[in-house]
């Protein structure tokens, strides 16, 4: 399936929604993880992921890049403010500080109604270990403006225009791993293999499931189907256990019952590091190139992929959550960037567009990969240094 925005108004091409969720860590004065319970009760933008000391962000719906940093930021300061009262930071990072034992971990608690999170938080320590649940992220949430996704999917559906995204993005995300990873510091005793990762929790010692799923793309039924055969067969106890960097999601509740009764509401991209380089972990011109890419990919008239398509396109994202990247990935992702370049020439020339992509070949052609500076700015003493930058990134300086 092909979907062609060149004779769409260049205008509403580049509208649609953007939504940010960022898990950031708290941590005290020593630098060392929170043991305090969450400070922000039920602040619908203010909640926790895995940890009792995981505070995620999550944004309202943004409607440019630009407007979604400019939320992060104004909740970000939400936090920052309560935290100053109590002598805690945020850690600026995906890669968590030194820790002394799982002991230092702490399960989010929740209460009545909302016990269940808990339990499940307790379900995945036990199966997959606390280690892996300090990683932290940013999750991209993206949706097509409705004009455009209805211009767009003449012919099919809005649900066909998201499945084949994503079928196209579980192939291709590893790209953005490659220009956004920015974990190649950690201490030495969270991860013993120094030097090896640009960001470790996209690599294969990262927070995956125990076995590589294949999804159907070929309905709304098929994909939700694939996903709760593997709850049924006791590979998943639900389908939020299934660890995929692109997950398509509903309106409000997310749950397969959802999505099926009420279509796919938006895509959402999990696979962004944390940035310490960036005011609030996150840069603009890395959503927008999010965006670029997804306007590109869904031009192409490509089959869907099959179980080894899939499987290959997640062994890239591990591939390319390395320091060291092989010549042949990187040619690939150079001349993927060449191929977006002449695209968004064809549809009339936008310097702010070309010039998020070429920013992006730099990364590659002039050792500007954020992995590259933050290993240059922090890589002496990771602890030391993070923590100075912890002070700084929770005042969003």
């Amino acid at each position: 399936m092909r979907y062609d925005p060149a004779n769409i108004d260049k205008t509403l091409l580049f509208e649609g929604g953007f939504g940010l969720e960022r898990e950031t860590l708290r941590v005290t004065a020593e630098g060392t993880l929170s043991q305090t319970l969450h400070p922000y009760g039920d602040d619908p933008h203010l909640s926790r992921d895995f940890c009792e000391n995981q505070l995620e962000i999550i944004t309202s719906v943004a409607h440019s890049p630009a407007e979604a940093v400019q939320l992060l930021a104004e909740q970000h300061k939400r936090a920052a403010a309560v935290l100053k009262e109590r002598g805690e930071y945020l850690w600026p990072f995906s890669n968590p500080p030194r820790y002394n034992s799982e002991e230092d971990i702490p399960v989010a608690q929740f209460d009545g109604q909302l016990k269940n999170k808990q339990l499940y938080r307790m379900y995945l320590a036990k199966k997959y270990g606390k280690r892996n649940m300090l990683f932290s992220g940013i999750h991209l949430n993206f949706s097509f403006a409705p004009e455009l996704a209805d211009k767009l999917s003449r012919g099919s559906s809005k649900d066909e225009l998201y499945l084949t995204l994503a079928a196209r993005l579980a192939l291709h995300s590893w790209l953005i791993v490659l220009l956004t990873a920015a974990s190649s510091v950690y201490d030495s005793g969270f991860i013993s293999e120094q030097g090896e990762y640009a960001s470790p929790r996209c690599s294969e010692i990262g927070y995956w499931n125990d076995f590589t799923p294949s999804l159907d793309y070929s309905s709304l039924y098929a994909y939700c189907k694939s996903i709760q055969d593997y709850v049924n067969d006791g590979k998943l106890v639900s389908a939020s256990e299934l660890y995929y960097p692109i997950r398509l999601k509903p309106r409000g509740e997310n749950s397969l019952e959802a999505l099926l009764e009420g279509g796919i509401d938006h895509i959402e991209l999990r696979m962004y590091d944390l940035d310490p380089l960036a005011p609030y972990g996150i840069f603009e011109e890395d959503i927008e190139f999010a965006q670029l890419l997804i306007l590109y990919l869904i031009s192409l008239d490509l089959p869907l992929p099959d179980r080894m398509a899939q499987e290959h396109g997640i062994e890239k994202m591990k591939r390319a959550a390395h320091y060291d990247i092989s010549p042949e990935l990187k040619s690939e992702a150079l001349a993927l960037l060449d191929r977006m370049t002449a695209y968004f020439c064809t549809l009339g020339e936008d310097r702010r567009k070309l010039d998020i992509i070429r920013l992006q070949k730099e990364k590659l052609t002039s050792g500007k990969r954020y992995a590259e500076r933050v290993r240059e700015s922090f890589g002496d003493d990771f602890n030391a240094q993070a923590f100075e930058r912890s002070k700084q990134f929770t005042l969003g300086e």
